[in-house]
């Protein structure tokens, strides 16, 4: 005997609005060049904001051979008990050359976990330029690739290719959108080149990878609340 399509649709309704349990607090955890540095817990050593679920840390970092620094802002907001929004948002940064070696590349990652949020859909974007102050705006080399991962699903990687020239020279890049299940980590990768001395990536704006509702996710919690009412109406 086939189900009504009105417990169907009661079914598919409290699958996706069913929300698993939190996860055991919130963290960022911090990579430099692919190996593990620190982690910030939330309302923990690091996290300047006090709110229960959102981190706010500022971070300065730099290789094992001094190659490099990086210095800026994390904004992680959890989705407190599985509740949107949940964004992970690098900014206020910059990453320089600070010494003249033949090694030009670094990585930073930073691994935010949070509430599983359910099905959603996630979308990332990059907004920053490349400059150089000590040689009067000229660039030597600098690139950066950006990668956005959502609890394993990747959105994509967007790469600007090795600029030299004048600066300061913009760049900017979206990746996504994607609809994934139940997830419970925003993982941003920063991997880059700088050239020269002084060579720089700067982030006034920002890294960022948000969760939001997808629209075809709420037409369908939509219909589903809408046909079991409707059931419940004329009971």
């Amino acid at each position: 005997m086939s189900k009504s399509p009105y417990r169907l649709a009661a079914i598919a309704f409290g699958l996706m609005v069913a929300v698993p349990a939190a996860q055991a607090g919130y963290s960022v955890d911090v990579y430099v060049d692919n190996v593990f540095s620190y982690t910030v817990n939330d309302n923990g050593l690091g996290d300047d904001n006090p709110l229960v679920g959102d981190i706010e840390h500022h971070f300065s970092l730099n290789d094992l051979a001094n190659r490099w620094e990086a210095n800026g802002v994390i904004f992680a907001e959890g989705g407190l008990d599985g509740a949107l929004p949940v964004s992970t948002i690098v900014t206020a940064t910059t990453i320089e050359k600070v010494a003249n070696v033949p090694i030009n590349y670094g990585e930073i990652d930073f691994h935010h976990h949070y509430a599983a949020s359910g099905l959603q859909m996630h979308s990332a974007s990059i907004d920053g330029e490349f400059d150089n102050l000590l040689t009067g705006h000229n660039v030597g080399g600098a690139s950066i690739a950006y990668m956005a991962e959502v609890t394993g699903f990747n959105l994509g990687t967007f790469a600007t290719g090795i600029y030299s020239g004048p600066g300061p020279h913009p760049f900017m890049g979206f990746l996504g959108p994607i609809v994934t299940p139940t997830t419970i980590e925003h993982h941003i990768q920063l991997g880059y080149y700088l050239d020269t001395l002084g060579d720089k990536i700067e982030m006034f704006d920002s890294a960022e990878l948000h969760t939001v509702p997808d629209p075809a996710t709420l037409a369908l919690l939509a219909a589903g609340g809408a046909l079991i009412s409707r059931r419940r109406a004329t009971s």
